[in-house]
């Protein structure tokens, strides 16, 4: 025999009482995400300008492609057709060079008139120094070195030139071939000798007016005599010499 029904208000009855009688037991707190949990939790999403992967990129076809708000008007960034911003400086375009203007008439005077003096200016400079050995002024008048015995003159310029020699009674005799004896390369000095022997004339350096003449002395039959020789500033000048003794200017 079945066993009398229960009906569904009595079964709930019965089961609010079992759950009065049972002990209440407090739910579990819920931790934020990833604390105590053996795996990281997942990086935040960083808002894009090209719109979210998931909805294909509607936002982007929305805004047509634009950068959001704030970045468009940040100085010095770039952003692509795509919408996505480029970091670094905006090329500025370049210049275009500028036109080269001719030179006007009062340019082209002042440079023919530039032109003219810095050839002036170097031309007399060269010639200064070309002519500073032939404004050389005779240390003592030739009329001197004629009238005095043992005398010497250059009758013909060059290196080492012709010479002649006055004796004691004023007579004019010209000297040999003047050669170089034993001396230190261009240092060896000439000797021009008489035809007899009695006179010996040694100098050094040539006897060109440009470059002068040294240690020029004279033997007259084995006596040494020291010699002032000089130059005066004309064309063309020969050298003129005296024995040292007879010199106004006397050396050493």
């Amino acid at each position: 025999m079945r066993g009398p029904e229960r009906s569904p208000s009595a079964e709930g009855r019965s089961g609010a009482e079992g759950a009065s009688g049972r002990e209440k037991t407090p739910a579990p707190k819920r931790l934020p995400r990833g604390v105590g949990s053996p795996w990281p939790s997942a990086p935040k999403r960083l808002p894009t300008t090209g719109g979210s992967p998931r909805r294909g990129g509607a936002s982007a076809q929305k805004s047509g492609g634009a950068s959001e708000p704030g970045r468009a008007s940040e100085p010095g960034r770039a952003s692509e057709p795509g919408g996505a911003p480029q970091p670094g400086r905006a090329r500025k375009p370049k210049r275009a060079p500028k036109p080269v203007k001719p030179l006007t008439s009062e340019q082209k005077r002042d440079l023919k008139v530039t032109g003219i003096v810095v050839a002036v200016a170097f031309g007399g400079m060269g010639a200064f120094i070309f002519s500073l050995p032939l404004w050389q002024h005779g240390a003592f008048p030739r009329e001197l070195a004629e009238s005095t015995p043992h005398s010497v003159f250059e009758t013909e310029g060059g290196s080492p030139g012709s010479w002649s020699y006055l004796d004691e009674e004023l007579e004019l005799h010209p000297f040999g071939d003047c050669v170089r004896i034993d001396g230190w390369r261009l240092q060896r000095p000439w000797q021009c000798t008489s035809a007899d022997g009695t006179y010996v004339y040694t100098f050094r350096e040539g006897g060109r007016p440009s470059r002068g003449i040294k240690g020029e002395s004279l033997s007259v039959r084995g006596e040494e005599i020291p010699m002032s020789c000089t130059i005066t500033g004309d064309w063309g000048a020969h050298y003129y010499c005296v024995p040292l003794a007879a010199s106004p200017t006397p050396e050493g």
